[in-house]
């Protein structure tokens, strides 16, 4: 460390150019006072030259010639030789050009002095301005210079704090080789000191049986302790997760499960819980449980939504209708979330003119609706995007458009925006008079979740239950699927009878 230390403050001093810049930086601020004054007047002695010149320069002639008077008077201008040549010229043809006319205004060389006395004049000027100029000059190098010293007892200052700190290193490392130095002694004479004599009074006894706790008794202790920790991760977990996790957690939150959507793995193969034919069973399963639970005469309204976006509201409607068109039953998905309503793309349709241009009054009610591939499932999009939206969805035309579209259909899902996304889904909800809540394991916000419930309880609607979507293959939920292997349907040909069977006759169908 403190080889270290000596040869950085070395590689500085041979870097820097400097072998103590100390003393320097001491001979160098003992000037500067005077360095400084010096610039100070150079700076003022430029200045008064560049008004000086600009004065002469002035096409006024009485300004030009007061400044010729007062640059005369200027030691460093009035010692030039050619400056002091054409003044005493010009002074020798004032003096001629008066004496003449003090004795005839009209001397017929007052012409030829005047000319003399104007181009002496003008030659002097010139002179004049090149003295200056040439002055400014000297003191444009003097200020340079200046400036350069003042940038170099900068920099004298800051190599000489480098120079302390590495020096300072230097300082301490060597307290601290001093200090190892010493304990070092310290402990070689403590090692030289020899250890009085020992006398053994007693041998220790040998146990008869190992100290401590027995291997089972261990054991045991491990797969209690183990037990009592992995319980109470699980319990803090439960607690402290921001997200639903399980089934219970939507149970405390006051809402039945009525459908349980598993997850569906379009990149694996196509059995067990994660197929196709899983994921339609479910949606079959929970057409059956809305019915169950809509339990009112009259076509069936259904507003779709969920907490947060992500959560597969969307995936849920979608699929839905798609369920009660399969079923026979007129079906009518209207997609209700006009902030980022994305439904068209998965039907292939357009989304303009949609709900918001008919509920604006842009449209009439034919172009809205589309029609599908299916025969029984018709579709309106969200239409323009709007700032109104939610104004336009608690319009009396939205209440006509609900009222109209019972009398059409026999099934009409709303899917709207999600609960923490404005207030769409609990106008649309009020309308329909009940909702359908969408909740993805895993991904909703349980706090978020709970906020907005307890906004719904305090409105006149009911809450038909929750759908748990993208469900993982877990032996919790396995119950509450609808497929099994083996048990998939399929397309087979129309049963024919054998050739000369009659009618009623036992035969077995061709395969």
């Amino acid at each position: 460390l403190l080889a270290d230390a000596r040869q950085a403050v070395t590689a500085f001093r041979q870097r820097a150019g400097t072998y103590g810049s100390r003393e320097a930086l001491a001979r160098e601020q003992a000037g500067l006072a005077g360095v400084e004054l010096q610039r100070q007047q150079l700076e003022a002695e430029r200045r008064t030259d560049e008004s000086l010149l600009a004065a002469l320069r002035d096409r006024d002639s009485s300004v030009s010639r007061r400044a010729l008077q007062t640059a005369l008077a200027t030691p460093g201008v009035a010692a030039s030789p050619s400056v002091t040549q054409l003044s005493t010229q010009l002074y020798q043809y004032e003096r001629a050009r008066d004496s003449l006319a003090s004795r005839s205004t009209s001397h017929p060389d007052l012409p030829r002095l005047n000319q003399l006395i104007g181009s002496t004049e003008a030659d002097l000027l010139h002179a004049v301005q090149g003295g200056i100029q040439s002055a400014m000059t000297s003191l444009e190098g003097r200020i340079t210079a200046m400036n350069d010293l003042r940038a170099r007892q900068q920099q004298l200052s800051t190599t000489e704090e480098e120079e302390a700190r590495l020096t300072e290193r230097v300082d301490n490392a060597q307290k601290v080789a001093d200090e190892l130095r010493v304990e070092y002694q310290k402990a070689k004479i403590a090692e030289a000191v020899t250890v009085g004599q020992v006398e053994i009074v007693d041998h220790a006894a040998l146990p008869a049986k190992p100290a401590g706790i027995a291997l089972p008794e261990q054991i045991a202790l491990g797969l209690l302790l183990g037990l009592m920790l992995g319980s109470g991760g699980a319990f803090l977990a439960e607690r402290l997760g921001s997200t639903i996790a399980q089934r219970v957690q939507v149970e405390q939150l006051g809402m039945s499960v009525i459908g349980v959507i598993t997850h569906l793995d379009r990149d694996g193969p196509e059995t067990g819980m994660k197929s196709p034919d899983a994921v339609v069973e479910a949606f079959r399963g929970l057409r059956l449980s809305l019915v169950n639970e809509y339990g009112a005469p009259g076509p069936l309204v259904i507003t779709v939504t969920s907490p947060g976006s992500g959560d597969g509201k969307s995936f849920v409607s979608s699929n839905l209708s798609l369920a009660f068109a399969y079923a026979k039953q007129r079906t009518l998905l209207v997609d209700a979330d006009l902030r980022r309503g994305a439904l068209h793309r998965v039907l292939n349709l357009r989304r303009q003119p949609g709900l918001t241009d008919f509920l604006a009054g842009d449209v009439s009610r034919a172009p809205v609706v589309q029609t599908t591939s299916h025969p029984c499932l018709d579709f309106i999009a969200s239409g323009t995007r709007r700032r109104d939206a939610p104004e336009l969805m608690g319009s009396p035309a939205m209440a006509d458009l609900v009222t109209t579209l019972r009398s059409t259909y026999d099934v009409i899902v709303l899917d709207t925006a999600p609960l923490g996304a404005g207030v769409d889904a609990l106008v649309l909800a009020k309308l329909a008079g009940n909702l359908l809540m969408v909740l993805r394991l895993g991904r909703t916000d349980r706090v978020l979740a709970e906020a907005k419930l307890e906004i719904l309880r305090r409105l006149p609607l009911r809450l038909l239950g929750a759908v748990l979507n993208d469900v993982r293959d877990e032996s919790e939920y396995r119950a509450y699927a609808y497929y099994m292997d083996g048990y998939a349907l399929t397309n087979e040909p129309l049963f024919r009878p054998l050739a000369g069977s009659k009618q009623g006759a036992s035969s077995r169908p061709t395969r």
